[in-house]
């Protein structure tokens, strides 16, 4: 089983494609746990997110995950990266990051964290939209080509 750690943001779709992507293309693996670091004013589009990875899991999976949520304060950094710390310290599984949506800062650190931790972190994906004519679409309604998901752990061993 894999933990999987994911920004929500004000676009929450772009992170349930990078899950998708995942589950559509990895079907050998699971996932366990969910831990979601959302923006505490954007509760609806947590609930929105956790409604449709429920869907897409019990499809792939034949199981629903364990899905946390931490609702953080977007201006306050230093919370998070202590959450973060927290979240990754406490995880009793592979770790599979997801950093593309949310603020910049919460990203770069999630990616540095992930760098930080190479026995736990499998994976730190980013989800790069290559037009914004599919910005709200969702996995499958996307051109093949229109979307590349990029490992950035991958990428830095290369």
């Amino acid at each position: 089983m894999k933990h999987w750690l994911s920004l929500i943001s004000t676009k929450p779709v772009a992170s349930l494609n990078t899950l998708w992507y995942f589950v559509s293309h990895h079907p050998g693996e699971q996932l366990g746990t969910i831990t979601l670091f959302c923006d505490r004013t954007l509760r609806s589009h947590s609930a929105w997110f956790r409604e449709q990875v429920i869907i897409l899991l019990k499809y792939h999976q034949r199981k629903e995950p364990i899905i946390k949520e931490v609702f953080i304060d977007p201006i306050d950094i230093d919370s998070f990266r202590k959450s973060l710390k927290k979240t990754i310290a406490q995880c009793d599984a592979p770790l599979i990051m997801d950093i593309t949506s949310g603020r910049k800062l919460h990203s770069a650190l999630m990616l540095l964290f992930g760098e930080l931790n190479p026995g736990v972190v499998e994976h730190i994906y980013y989800n790069f939209l290559k037009s914004p004519q599919f910005i709200n679409c969702v996995y499958p309604n996307i051109p093949s080509g229109m979307m590349e998901i990029v490992d950035l752990k991958e990428k830095s061993t290369r």
